[in-house]
């Protein structure tokens, strides 16, 4: 059975910009982790509010 899992994350002031770039460049990776299937990040843009939604295969694969 698959597990989402949902992280709400407030980034401080003026700094939502420089996160999204470094997950750009960080996120390809993750697709090489056991049990991984999917993310999706959601930011809008009048908030610092950015939420990852992700998918694995288990949870003991996403511990």
């Amino acid at each position: 059975m698959s597990v989402t899992v949902i992280l709400e994350a407030k980034v401080k002031e003026g700094r939502k910009a420089r996160l999204l770039k470094l997950l750009t460049k960080l996120l390809p990776d993750t697709h090489n982790f056991n049990g991984f299937i999917d993310i999706s990040i959601y930011s809008e843009a009048d908030t610092e509010l950015v939420i990852f939604i992700s998918k694995w295969h288990s949870f003991e694969v996403y511990q």
